[in-house]
C-alpha cells in the first residue's frame, strides 16, 4: 500500500488506526460479554461514514468556481444523510438528539474543512514555488 504524505497523510493513518482500534474494542466486548448495542452503534457510523465518503466522490467532480458552495453543499449532504441513517436506526426522537446530532457534525466537518484549506494552500504554495524555479532556469538558458 502506498504510503499517504505529509500531515494529511498522518492524520488518516492515525484515523483509522483510531477507528480499526475503536471497532475492534467494541466488537470483541460484545462477543466476550454479549452486549451488541454498542457494536452496532460504532458498525452504523462506520456505515454513514462510508455512505458520506461515497456520495462526496460524484460532488468533488463537479467543477465549481465558487468553493465555498462546494462546502455549504457538502455540509448539507453530510447533515442530511446522518439524520437519515439517524432515522432509520433511531438516533433521535426529540428536538435534543436532533441539535446533538449538528452539534457532532459541525465541528467535524469544520475541521475537515480547514484541514482542506492548509492542504490546498500547501499545494498552491508547492505549484508557484516550481513555476517560479522554472521561470528561472528558463531565463538562465536564455542568457547562455
Amino acid at each position: 500500500m502506498k504510503d499517504f504524505a505529509g500531515i494529511k497523510g498522518f492524520i488518516r493513518r492515525w484515523l483509522l488506526l483510531f477507528a480499526l482500534i475503536v471497532i475492534s474494542v467494541f466488537v470483541i466486548g460484545s462477543v466476550v460479554g454479549g452486549e451488541w448495542d454498542r457494536t452496532a452503534f460504532a458498525l452504523e457510523l462506520l456505515l454513514t461514514a462510508l455512505v458520506i465518503c461515497l456520495l462526496q466522490l460524484p460532488i468533488n467532480l463537479i467543477p465549481v468556481r465558487i468553493h465555498w458552495l462546494v462546502y455549504v453543499f457538502n455540509f448539507v449532504m453530510v447533515l442530511c444523510t446522518v439524520f437519515l441513517f439517524g432515522w432509520v436506526w433511531h438516533w433521535w426522537y426529540t428536538l435534543a438528539d436532533i441539535l446533538n446530532i449538528v452539534l457532532s457534525v459541525v465541528p467535524v466537518f469544520a475541521a475537515a474543512i480547514v484541514l482542506d484549506m492548509i492542504i490546498v494552500r500547501r499545494d498552491v504554495d508547492t505549484i508557484n514555488k516550481q513555476i517560479k524555479r522554472r521561470r528561472q532556469k528558463l531565463e538562465e538558458e536564455k542568457h547562455i
